[in-house]
Protein backbone atom coordinates (compact mmCIF):
# COMPACT_ATOMS: atom_id res chain seq x y z
CA UNK A 1 0.00 0.00 0.00
CA UNK A 2 2.06 3.15 -0.79
CA UNK A 3 0.64 6.57 0.24
CA UNK A 4 1.84 9.82 -0.73
CA UNK A 5 4.80 10.85 1.50
CA UNK A 6 2.79 14.73 1.76
CA UNK A 7 0.15 13.16 3.40
CA UNK A 8 1.92 10.70 6.44
CA UNK A 9 2.86 13.15 9.98
CA UNK A 10 6.14 14.16 10.27
CA UNK A 11 5.79 12.93 13.43
CA UNK A 12 6.28 8.80 14.41
CA UNK A 13 5.81 6.37 17.55
CA UNK A 14 8.80 4.39 17.83
CA UNK A 15 8.29 1.12 19.62
CA UNK A 16 10.94 -1.27 20.43
CA UNK A 17 9.80 -4.65 20.84
CA UNK A 18 11.22 -6.94 23.53
CA UNK A 19 12.93 -10.07 21.35
CA UNK A 20 12.10 -12.83 24.25
CA UNK A 21 8.73 -12.13 24.09
CA UNK A 22 8.52 -12.17 20.65
CA UNK A 23 10.27 -15.75 20.14
CA UNK A 24 8.13 -16.77 23.15
CA UNK A 25 4.81 -16.01 21.30
CA UNK A 26 6.33 -16.92 18.38
CA UNK A 27 5.87 -13.40 16.59
CA UNK A 28 7.02 -12.01 13.67
CA UNK A 29 7.80 -7.82 13.00
CA UNK A 30 5.59 -8.61 9.77
CA UNK A 31 3.02 -10.24 11.47
CA UNK A 32 2.38 -7.33 14.25
CA UNK A 33 2.97 -4.92 11.64
CA UNK A 34 0.34 -6.13 9.40
CA UNK A 35 -2.15 -6.58 12.65
CA UNK A 36 -1.49 -3.07 13.38
CA UNK A 37 -2.58 -1.93 9.54
CA UNK A 38 -6.06 -4.48 9.61
CA UNK A 39 -6.73 -2.36 12.60
CA UNK A 40 -6.31 0.97 11.17
CA UNK A 41 -6.84 0.62 7.65
CA UNK A 42 -5.14 3.64 5.96
CA UNK A 43 -4.72 5.76 9.02
CA UNK A 44 -1.76 4.68 9.52
CA UNK A 45 1.94 4.24 8.59
CA UNK A 46 3.89 1.41 9.77
CA UNK A 47 7.46 0.81 9.21
CA UNK A 48 9.04 -2.54 10.99
CA UNK A 49 13.23 -3.36 10.74
CA UNK A 50 14.12 -7.54 10.28
CA UNK A 51 13.52 -10.33 12.86
CA UNK A 52 17.37 -10.48 12.48
CA UNK A 53 18.34 -6.47 13.55
CA UNK A 54 19.81 -5.98 16.62
CA UNK A 55 17.01 -4.09 18.10
CA UNK A 56 12.97 -4.80 16.92
CA UNK A 57 12.04 -1.67 15.93
CA UNK A 58 8.24 -0.22 14.92
CA UNK A 59 7.97 3.25 13.52
CA UNK A 60 4.44 4.32 12.95
CA UNK A 61 3.30 7.43 11.86
CA UNK A 62 -0.71 8.99 11.31
CA UNK A 63 -1.79 9.62 7.39
CA UNK A 64 -3.84 12.38 6.33
CA UNK A 65 -6.93 11.22 5.44
CA UNK A 66 -8.12 14.98 4.68
CA UNK A 67 -5.41 15.78 2.18
CA UNK A 68 -5.45 12.63 0.39
CA UNK A 69 -8.97 13.40 -0.49
CA UNK A 70 -8.56 16.82 -1.00
CA UNK A 71 -5.91 15.60 -3.80
CA UNK A 72 -7.97 13.34 -5.17
CA UNK A 73 -10.79 15.99 -5.61
CA UNK A 74 -8.58 18.26 -7.28
CA UNK A 75 -7.28 15.98 -9.69
CA UNK A 76 -10.55 15.16 -10.85
CA UNK A 77 -11.52 18.80 -11.31
CA UNK A 78 -8.26 18.83 -13.72
CA UNK A 79 -9.64 15.97 -15.38
CA UNK A 80 -13.00 17.38 -16.43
Amino acid sequence: LDQDIMNISQWLLRIELDRKRMADKILSMEQISEKICQGFGGCLNVIFNDDNAEKLVLRIGTVDQTKSSMTDESEDTTRM
